[in-house]
């Protein structure tokens, strides 16, 4: 299960393929949001050059190409 997604994370279903990116993090304490695909947990597949480029290299979910250089 991907706990505690944060802003710009992706999560994947290792089932079906579907990915899907997190906008805004859950800011609950403690964190509550679970991402479901199939009836499987999603988990993160969040590149590590992408989790060090932080919140502000995150597009708008429109553009597939927004905040990439």
């Amino acid at each position: 299960m991907a706990s505690n997604p944060q802003t710009g994370d992706i999560l994947e279903c290792k089932q079906c393929n579907c990915k899907v990116q997190v906008i805004q993090a859950c800011e609950c304490d403690p964190g509550c949001a679970e991402f479901r695909c199939c009836d499987q947990a999603m988990e993160n597949a969040t590149e590590s050059a992408v989790r060090i480029a932080g919140n502000d290299q995150v597009g708008n979910g429109m553009d597939p190409t927004e905040g990439l250089s």
